[in-house]
């Protein structure tokens, strides 16, 4: 209710949003579990809307506008959805960590442990900077997380030690 009244207020003070401001008001509807209605907002701001009906004007969505949309699908589990968007992130050169972080959890979180591997193999890289995490810890936690969840020990345990090899 206070997105979309927050919406409302700026429409009647004429404000144009923003990359900013769409990035905003999807997260808060992903954080709320309104997944259906972050799309709506997607869709609006890229593939435009009748003038009467729409707010958001197109705009140009950036690796933060996809990745919230793929953390809403991966607290859902909606794997073919986010592997589906991955694809358009992959394809305008937006994936960055935060994709590879989050795409892991949606097929962990689907239990599609091999899927979650193959990205996990084909995203990350070995990491040394010395005082700074590796940019992936987050996916490799993830994966650690969900193999020992579901009684994959030895695999959690493989895991593992491809953390400490990959630094």
């Amino acid at each position: 209710k206070n997105v979309e009244m927050s919406i409302r207020h700026a429409q009647r003070n004429g404000i144009i949003p923003d990359i900013v401001m769409a990035n905003t008001v999807l997260d808060a509807y992903v954080n709320c579990g309104m997944l259906d209605k972050a799309q709506d907002i997607f869709r609006g701001m890229t593939i435009g809307m009748e003038e009467e009906e729409g707010f958001w004007p197109l705009l140009r969505p950036n690796s933060r506008t996809y990745n919230t949309l793929l953390k809403g699908m991966a607290e859902e589990g909606d794997i073919r959805s986010a592997m589906k968007l991955s694809g358009v992130v992959d394809s305008k050169g937006l994936w960055d960590a935060v994709t590879t972080n989050t795409l892991i959890k949606a097929a962990v979180t689907a239990a599609e442990f091999d899927l979650a591997e193959d990205i996990l193999s084909n995203h990350t890289i070995s990491f040394t900077r010395e005082g700074q995490d590796h940019p992936n810890v987050e996916a490799y936690t993830e994966l650690l997380d969900g193999y020992a969840k579901d009684g994959q020990l030895e695999n959690a345990l493989r895991v593992m030690q491809l953390m400490q090899s990959r630094g």
